[in-house]
């Protein structure tokens, strides 16, 4: 049993492809934890033996002794993801910043592309002008 932060998400189906080479694929059972967040809380209380965790969770998992069964960026490189949205009122009152910032979101994403030859990034969350 592996806890992953949702059902049927990039992260469910990255630690999916990721056991696929060892053939665990079909053995493993994958429960959602809801988020990251609970899902480290799971693994410290001992309720899920293992959980796939991103930053900051797998850096404070590591401090705390908890090892890596396995790396998906090992397994299947780079996977950049990201959603982006609007309101209606925000496409027909400033098309060129929604332009720019479609620009802007390609770019980083080919950036963290494995063939790039800058290497993968890490993007903090933004909400309206307030890092999270």
């Amino acid at each position: 049993m592996i806890g992953v932060g949702g059902n049927w998400g990039t992260q469910f189906y990255q630690v999916l492809e990721a056991l696929k080479p060892s053939g665990v694929d079909k053995d493993v059972q994958l429960v959602s934890t809801g988020d990251v967040a609970n899902g480290y809380l799971s693994l410290q209380q001992g309720s899920m033996p293992a959980v796939a965790l991103t930053p900051p969770y797998s850096i404070l998992a590591k401090r705390q002794g908890y090892r890596d069964l396995i790396h998906t960026g090992d397994v299947i490189g780079v996977s950049p993801t990201t959603g982006l949205v609007t309101t209606k009122e925000k496409l027909e009152r400033e098309p060129q910043m929604v332009r720019r910032t479609i620009r802007a979101v390609m770019k980083a994403v080919d950036y963290a592309r494995p063939t790039s030859r800058a290497g993968p990034i890490y993007f903090a969350p933004v909400q309206h002008g307030t890092r999270k």
